[in-house]
């Protein structure tokens, strides 16, 4: 694009034609050389480069620097109008002065200062405007620079007069302070401070009309007035000016000397790119705008920061498009989450060619997906109604069956043995339902069905029919009703009337008929006899029916006609949602309560003496098939348990409301509110309907359906009018007692094979796409509202990446969906698009295939249980109604809901094991030989082969200059340190699978349960289309919705799993995180400012308490208050904080914690100013690998939202700023190692000129990617200084000395960087550089030199994001780096338990808190003192040198009895004086100090509370823990009593002990074990990295430390290390990291008590119950381990529920003497189980009894095994089984 300025005018004529192609000017003797010819001369060859560039560039390129830096945390102050007030004249930033008669560079910094907040600002922009413009006044945009340390001010306020400083800085001297330069006040109009955006760009080249123009530093406001920028885009826009020498005066002539000396010359034209902000839909229209980035909802959702290609992109982009198409390189993952009422769908980062263009996202960009609102009437729609669970009558007498009549079941003797309903009775059948027989007695010797005036006989061996479609609920076939109108329902009624000439004529009541079919009419005359019928007539209407009867019966005139009838146009009952009190008798004996009233749909709270118990009870409904029973609760297993007496509980509830309607319900039954924003009392949103599963398995979305359950009646104590608790009745009937009851409503009997009819408005559905465009910029195209939707179109230059599918309204996310049970409401995403496949993604397609062998080892056991030839006594084939089969391959077969199944299955070697007891056994260091421990000073970290010295690797001696150590002032996003940052165990007590499940009460123990594999429900929903499954030999096919997700084992050729560092976790199988304490030390924060903490999004504040405020390393800070104070950063903005991971509530893998000066999650974008950020990583797999270090890299930034175009981009998405660094590169040549891979740096040394008064320094090492440093630093490598700690000259000669306090490896070949970043950027730090040609300034032989000549390979960079760097290739700063010298060839060292105890509690009150101290007084103490902020205890008395020793615990208490403290001892200064591990965080005069035997709590099980682990146990043999001691709680306040200090027998142990090798180094393990078949001689044997280590004699035995003080038994693993005797290279063990995962086998030698196994519940085929059972199982079975199988049955008769029913054993007959060998794993035998004779009845059938009579054969059956053996070390394995059902 050409210059706007038209230079063919006068003075300069430039009259260039390109039209007239003149290429030269030929400038020839004797002829006047022209000024339009040197003009056009100039425009020529620009008009050569801009061809050449157009073609090359696209218009408005960067082509090099011009960095951008998001300005995020921006703050800006609205000012008053001030006559003579120019608010951009107060801008800091880099000038000119004459300073001792030479104009001189120099930096002037702006400073506000608060006349009532006292805060203070540092100016970085500002804006004019005018007070009667609003919102645009007079604008600072600023940082501010501190808090009010007694206000807690954050922001200056409304009318505050702010006092305006200047300072100024000449290099590294602040040579000027001018305060109170002006005044200026804030306005009091709305809003006058708050949060803006800005960015900043460094100095670089653009490519813009044609031209290379040089763009300087600049600074844009984008978002005057909010941190969230909108549809808005910043490009640069070109300014042209013509300059004579008049404007510049450098323009006259400046040959000195000459005679044309100062002569004016020629004019100049000058072009200024200049930063601007335009609204997108401006910029896209806008030619000459060129956008650079685009920001949408706060984030910047496209970025160019790098060289735009133009015909060579396009050329390349042309050529991937016409020969791949369009096509996704790694695909956009869609989320969908619900943010506030609005769903969103979150467009993740993704990779895609589109039209040829490589576009990537980066971050979240999010979409609202606007609700469905059309409505579609289907008219006269047909509900099937008809329902099965009948018995056949042989005779009836007398009227029976009306209004769910109760009968008494009796024998032929008449005898009463049960109870039960009737619901309908036709003259051949008994629809009966709610049987409950009494005592023994069976329902199979039931004759005489007996009610108030009637009586049913019935055959013998009475059998219910079609009992499986007894339900009384009716699906429309319709979803998402909205309403429902037009209703016609068929009923069954019994109507009274008179026989005349033998018939019965009826007339239909108003809004009634008889159109149905009346088939099963039954009559029933006065003297109770049964009279046929012969046929029925109607009238054409339908509104008279006519009953022709036998003339043979003789009936008596009066009858009771039992008929079908149609209620037309009715509506159905309403449900009022209500919230009584009730009260229940507590007594921890009993385990259920009834609430009193049925259809209960939530505990709002139960109470006991003020004190809450609500989460400690489970609500049951307690609907079934047939009717809604009186709901009750259950105590949850672990949870707290009240005290015996009342509890009061608040529920919520459905009452009958007293509509015209009938006793049915519908969507229109219940009190929906779908619009109000606010949802008003008693009212539900449509969502909020329950679904209800029946017995055979059938989910009820009851908002789609026809519900014809009746209420049973209520407890008569309680009301629902009860609205206070004083009001509240005490429920009188247990749970099941109750005698059920419909009485007093007019109940509606839904008639049988007929049809209901209704109209149905029901919500349509809409399908949207979201689509990528060229330019990487995503949009969504909404569809067009209908009932069968279709996908709307997008434009042929998009790709689709995936199609949103919306089924109607509410629609629900994937994990509302999960938890309530509407799969079919779930929003669905399918993804889209065509994928490109690299050869890597070929071999996990192979793997893939190799996933296939599941479903064929599967479809092999079923087919071989199909051919399986079993033959009866006699030789005959016997026939197999069904089968079960399992092949250990994951947990589907098994029944994880039953309390009973305490199993685990190994996923990798794909065998079911028994339970095990799993607890982290965290190690410690004991001792070494020929080693070196760091750090040098305090807890060990790491270790390595002992060392002797320091050896200089690299250096750049010279200092010729100095520069900045940032590129712009004041951000306080600060530098976090956490300790430990990683953690090897996870959390064996909870659940380590993210389903939702009823944790406590389906597992008491779930240390016992660990399956290792889990499924990702974090996927959208997706259409499982129609499956085919087996029922017994049936194949049944259905249509089902299903949450997608991949199940994932543990194996380490899994594609699922990633290797990171040392270590691989499944991102599938997720455990939960331990509980573990984390030391925060944070520099860099907003002084004197309260800061709150999240971790993986969630607040956690309630788990973080202050640190000790003297800690200057995160290792060294120790809890300074209670956890939930508040944590506030000191001067300095450093602060100190220990974060207690709350157990069972984060999985494990890389988490994020966020420290922030706002309360509010959501507020951190928009309210925050002042930030850190750092990743916690916990794991529980280890391998055995090669690896840059035992821990994963640490990453400085965090990828915002974008997206990018680029064919080579250097970096592809935009960061969060963490700071404006200086950094260094370096490289480590091969030679450096010596024949080892790698060097191991010990220290850095710096050279600054200037540094801070106030803020420290963070260094930290970098990897280097394509010549810039990265954002991924080394671990170990951040280190921070104090401002103290940083030495200053002004030659270079003093030595800042960066000692790391661990060693870190590098690797030969390969180039790093050391990066200084001042805290809060604070610009006070200089640093001394150099220049080749440069003199040097340091004092020595070298000073006044020149520097002729490169000291190696490295570079200069600056940068003002910390993520794209400006080099200097001629600049480096002055350092040096130095390695570890290994002078020792081999070493070992040993690691120990960390003095564990293991305890059994015999009582406790209340519950513990994880990591909490756990103690036990020794005596009452004694008085002592302590100041706060000090670790010196005292006292008056001289005891302290015979009461305690180094490493002992003392409770201090304040006189106020309020603050405490538990003190480790460590040291004693004398009798009268100890110091302490710590400062006391309150003053303590006269305080109490008691000495304490304690230990800190490391595993806790809160389901099992009898269990307790205590880590770092200070007991000895004067002092330590005995059964029957009381032990305290020091954060809980519980109180426990011992039961029994335990040992704990091992069966195996897993190590997880990073470690990093290199080429010539190794380590290897070996244990040091206590046998507990020999506790005088341990034994030695090898232990393996990353596997499961079996102990080999009898186990192997820990002690707790209070059984271990007399004759030490050891539990100690040694690591032997070598290096090949190289004196670069060592192993480095991770000892802060170092744990063992701990296995026992829960196994006894008695069946009821050992390791069980139980099958989910298999439902045979209609009509093809069995009579028997033969069961083959392949399994390892060594001698003194035995595998017993059992049967559950249940006859199709049998109404007992199912988890009542006996366990049969089955008899081993085939292999019963057969035993797998002891030294072979592997060694697998085959057994056969069957029916034992003694289990069969006279006809060789399988009998049971249960709670309901005796039986014969079985429709339903579970499989149980059971895993005994003698002792843990010796257990059985199953491989897989094969149950066959048989007649």
């Amino acid at each position: 694009m050409p210059i706007n300025t038209d230079l063919n005018i006068a003075p300069y004529f430039d009259d260039f034609d390109v039209e007239k192609q003149f290429y030269k000017i030929l400038f020839k003797p004797a002829y006047a050389v022209q000024a339009r010819e040197l003009t056009q001369l100039q425009t020529i060859l620009q008009n050569q480069v801009e061809q050449f560039g157009d073609n090359i560039y696209q218009e408005g390129s960067i082509i090099k620097g011009c960095n951008f830096t998001n300005l995020d945390s921006l703050q800006f102050v609205k000012l008053v109008d001030k006559t003579g007030f120019d608010v951009e004249t107060f801008i800091s930033g880099p000038s000119t002065e004459v300073i001792n008669g030479v104009v001189t560079p120099i930096d002037v910094v702006y400073e506000l200062v608060g006349g009532v907040t006292s805060l203070k600002a540092s100016v970085i922009t500002a804006t004019r405007g005018f007070e009667t413009r609003p919102p645009d006044l007079n604008t600072f945009y600023i940082n501010y620079l501190n808090t009010n340390e007694t206000s807690s001010y954050k922001v200056f306020q409304p009318g505050e007069s702010i006092t305006i400083n200047r300072y100024k800085y000449n290099g590294s001297t602040l040579y000027s302070t001018e305060l109170g330069v002006e005044t200026i006040d804030v306005t009091l109009q709305a809003d006058p401070t708050g949060s803006s955006f800005g960015i900043q760009t460094s100095a670089g080249v653009i490519f813009q009309k044609g031209h290379f123009l040089f763009a300087d530093d600049q600074t844009l406001v984008v978002s005057k007035y909010t941190n969230q920028p909108d549809n808005l885009s910043v490009g640069f826009i070109v300014t042209e000016s013509l300059i004579s020498s008049l404007q510049d005066n450098t323009l006259y002539d400046n040959a000195n000397g000459s005679t044309n000396e100062n002569a004016p010359g020629a004019d100049r034209l000058k072009m200024i790119p200049t930063l601007a902000v335009l609204d997108t839909a401006e910029a896209d229209v806008d030619s000459t705008f060129f956008t650079l980035v685009r920001y949408q909802n706060g984030s910047a959702v496209q970025l160019r920061d790098v060289t735009q290609f133009n015909s060579i992109n396009e050329e390349l982009a042309k050529r991937t498009y016409e020969e791949s198409g369009n096509y996704i390189v790694d695909r956009f993952k869609i989320d969908i989450d619900r943010r506030g009422t609005d769903i969103k769908a979150l467009v993740n980062s993704g990779i895609a060619y589109v039209k040829g263009y490589r576009v990537e996202t980066s971050g979240k960009i999010d979409f609202t997906l606007d609700p469905v609102t059309e409505t579609v009437v289907q008219e006269n729609q047909a509900t099937t109604i008809d329902y099965g669970g009948y018995l056949p009558i042989t005779s009836l007498s007398g009227t029976i069956g009306d209004q769910y009549e109760a009968v008494t079941l009796q024998t032929a003797g008449s005898s009463t043995i049960g109870r039960a309903h009737i619901r309908n009775i036709t003259p051949t059948r008994c629809y009966l339902f709610g049987v409950d027989m009494v005592g023994s007695n069976e329902f199979k010797n039931v004759r005489r069905i007996v009610g108030t005036s009637g009586v049913i006989e019935i055959a013998s061996n009475p059998a219910v029919k079609d009992a499986s479609r007894s339900t009384m609920i009716f699906d429309t076939g319709s979803k998402f009703i909205k309403t429902l109108s037009e209703i016609s329902i068929p009923v069954r009624d019994k109507i009274a009337a008179v026989i005349s000439s033998d018939t019965i004529e009826i007339t239909a009541a108003a809004g009634e008929d008889f159109a149905l079919n009346q088939d099963d009419i039954t009559v029933v005359d006065a003297s109770n006899t049964y009279i046929p019928v012969l046929s029925t007539a109607t009238s054409l209407n339908n509104s008279v029916i006519t009953i022709n009867l036998d003339p043979a019966a003789n009936a008596d005139p009066a009858a009771d006609v039992y008929l079908n009838k149609r209620i037309i146009n009715t509506s159905s009952y309403t449900k009022a949602s209500v919230s009584p009190y009730v009260k229940v008798t507590y007594n921890n004996n009993t385990s259920t309560y009834s609430l009193g009233f049925p259809d209960v749909y939530k505990i709002e709270s139960i109470v006991a003496n003020t004190v809450d118990y609500t989460d400690s009870f489970k609500l049951y409904n307690n609907q079934n098939d047939h009717f809604y029973d009186i709901s009750y609760m259950e105590h949850i297993p672990g949870r707290p348990v009240p005290p015996n007496g009342t509890l009061t509980i608040k529920l919520s509830c459905y009452e009958l409301g007293t509509a015209t309607g009938k006793y049915f319900f519908t969507i229109n039954s219940y009190p929906i509110d779908d619009t109000t924003e606010v949802l008003p009392a008693g009212k539900i949103r449509s969502y909020d309907l329950d679904t209800y599963t029946s017995a055979s398995g059938q989910v009820y979305n009851l908002r789609n359906c026809l519900d014809f359950r009746p209420h049973a009646d209520k407890d008569s104590a309680v009301d629902y009018s009860d609205t206070t608790p004083s009001a509240a009745g005490v429920v009188t009937t247990a749970v099941g007692d109750n005698q059920i009851d419909f009485s007093g409503t007019a109940y509606v009997i839904p008639a049988l094979n007929s049809n209901a009819t209704l109209d149905v408005e029901s919500y349509k559905g809409r399908i949207d796409l979201i689509s990528m465009d060229s330019y990487g910029l995503p949009s969504i195209t909404q569809g067009t509202e209908d009932v069968l939707p279709i996908a709307p179109t997008v434009g042929k230059d998009e790709l689709v990446v995936a199609e949103i599918n919306i089924p109607g309204y509410p629609a629900l996310t994937a994990e509302e969906a999960s938890q309530s049970g509407k799969f079919d409401s779930a929003i669905r995403i399918k993804s889209k698009g065509t994928s490109n496949y690299t050869m890597r993604d070929i071999e996990k397609i192979e793997q893939r295939i190799e996933g296939l062998e599941y479903y064929i080892s599967l479809n092999q056991l079923e087919q071989q249980s199909e051919n399986l030839l079993i033959l009866d006594e006699n030789g005959l084939s016997r026939f197999k109604n069904g089968y079960i089969v399992d092949p250990m391959n994951d947990t589907g077969i098994a029944n994880l809901d039953d309390p009973n199944y305490k199993a685990a299955i190994h996923f990798d070697k794909k065998i079911l094991t028994p339970a095990l007891k799993t607890f982290p056994l965290d190690l410690k260091y004991k001792s070494s030989t020929g080693a070196s421990i760091f750090p040098t000073v305090g807890t060990a970290e790491t270790a390595t082969l002992g060392r002797n010295s320091n050896v200089k690797l690299i250096g750049q001696p010279y200092a010729t200059n100095f520069r900045n150590c940032v590129s712009n002032f004041w951000k306080y996003n600060g530098s976090s340190n956490i300790s430990p940052s990683h953690d090897m165990a996870h959390d064996t007590v909870r659940n380590p699978t993210p389903a939702v499940i009823d944790i406590a009460g389906v597992f008491q123990d779930m240390q016992e349960f660990l399956p290792i594999t889990g499924v990702n429900w974090d996927g959208p929903i997706v259409d499982g289309g129609s499956s085919t499954r087996r029922v017994g030999n049936q194949m049944v096919t259905t249509t089902q919705r299903t949450q997608t997700g991949t199940e994932q084992r543990l194996s380490v050729n899994d594609s699922a799993l990633n290797g990171v560092g040392d270590f691989v976790s499944n991102v599938s199988f997720q455990p939960f995180m331990r509980s573990r304490n984390i030391k925060i030390h944070t520099t860099g924060l907003r002084p004197n400012t309260r800061h709150y903490f999240f971790f993986d999004r969630k607040d956690v504040n309630a788990n973080v308490a202050p640190g000790t405020t003297s800690a200057t390393r995160a290792r060294t800070v120790q809890k300074f208050g209670a956890y939930g104070a508040a944590v506030t950063t000191d001067s300095n903005g450093v602060l100190r904080a220990v974060f207690r991971i709350p157990a069972g509530q984060f999985y494990v893998g890389d988490r994020l914690l966020e420290i922030v000066d706002t309360d509010q999650y959501e507020s951190i974008a928009s309210a925050s100013t002042s930030k850190s950020e750092i990743m916690y990583r916990a794991y529980n797999i280890s391998v055995e690998k090669t690896a840059l270090s035992t821990r994963v890299p640490e990453f400085s930034t965090i990828a915002g939202n974008t997206t990018t175009r680029n064919l080579a981009a250097r970096v592809s998405a935009t960061d969060i700023p963490q700071g404006d660094p200086l950094a260094q590169t370096f490289f480590i040549k091969r030679g450096m190692g010596q024949g080892s891979n790698s060097v191991y740096i010990s220290k850095v040394d710096l050279y600054f000129k200037r540094k801070s008064t106030v803020n420290g320094i963070t260094v930290t090492l970098r990897e280097v990617v394509n010549g810039y440093p990265s954002g991924t630093i080394l671990p170990f490598s951040k280190l921070h200084l104090q401002a103290s700690e940083v030495n200053v000259s002004d030659d270079a000669t003093a030595i800042t000395e960066i000692n790391f306090e661990t060693p870190i490896r590098m690797d030969t070949e390969k180039e790093y960087a050391v990066v200084i970043m001042p805290d809060a950027n604070d610009p006070n730090y200089l640093h001394f550089t150099s220049k080749v040609g440069g003199k040097d300034l340091t004092t020595g032989p070298t000073k006044g030199q020149s520097v002729v000549m490169d000291w190696g390979d490295g570079v200069l960079f600056t940068s003002t994001n910390n993520r794209a760097w400006k080099s200097y290739q001629d600049e480096d700063i002055k350092f040096a780096v130095y390695r570890h010298n290994f002078n020792s060839a081999s070493g070992t060292v040993t690691l120990t338990n960390d003095d564990h105890e293991f305890i059994t509690l015999s009582d406790w009150t209340g519950r513990f808190e994880s990591r909490e101290m756990i103690y036990k007084q020794i005596d009452t103490g004694y008085t002592v003192s302590m100041v706060q902020n000090t670790n010196i205890l005292t006292q008056s008395g001289n005891d302290f040198n015979v009461d305690y020793a180094a490493g002992d615990y003392i409770l201090v208490t304040a006189s106020n009895n309020v603050d405490k403290e538990i003190f480790r001892v460590a040291s004693i200064d004398s009798s009268t004086q100890i110091t302490t591990d710590k400062p006391c965080p309150f003053n303590a005069s006269n305080a109490n100090g008691k000495p304490l035997v304690a230990g800190k709590l490391s595993h806790y099980n809160s389901y099992n509370r009898a269990e307790m682990h205590l880590a770092q146990s200070s007991a000895t043999s004067a002092k330590k823990f005995v059964a029957g001691d009381t032990v305290y709680g020091f954060d809980s306040g519980t109180e426990a009593t011992i039961g029994s200090i335990d040992n704990i027998n091992l069966s195996y142990i897993q190590p997880h002990i990073p470690r990093a090798l290199d080429s010539v180094s190794n380590v290897t393990a070996s244990g040091n074990l206590t046998n507990p078949s020999n506790l005088v001689n341990p034994y030695t044997m090898p232990i393996r990295f990353g596997d499961n280590n079996h102990f080999t004699q009898n186990g192997v035995v820990v002690y707790s430390k209070s059984n271990n003080l007399v004759t030490p038994k050891p539990f100690d693993i040694n690591l032997a290390m070598t290096n090949n005797a190289n004196v670069t290279s060592t192993p480095l063990i991770d000892l802060e990291l170092a744990t063992l995962m701990a296995y026992a086998y829960k196994t006894t030698n008695t069946p009821a008590t050992t390791s069980k196994y139980i099958s989910k519940t298999i439902e045979l085929a209609e009509d093809l119950d069995a009579e028997d059972l033969n069961l083959y199982l392949t399994g390892y079975r060594p001698n003194g381990t035995d595998i017993k199988v059992y049967i559950r049955p249940q006859h199709i008769q049998d109404s007992a529920n199912f988890d009542t029913m006996p366990w049969i054993e089955l008899e081993l007959f085939e292999g019963a003497s057969t035993y797998s060998s002891s030294s072979n794993l592997y060694d697998y035998r085959e057994y056969r189980y069957k029916v034992a004779d003694a289990n069969k009845s006279a006809s060789d059938i399988l009998e049971y009894t249960s709670t309901t009579g005796k039986f014969e054969g079985y429709r339903k059956f579970a499989i149980k095994i059971e895993l005994v053996a003698e002792n843990i070390h010796n257990v059985p394995f199953v491989k897989d089984y094969r149950g066959i059902a048989l007649t």
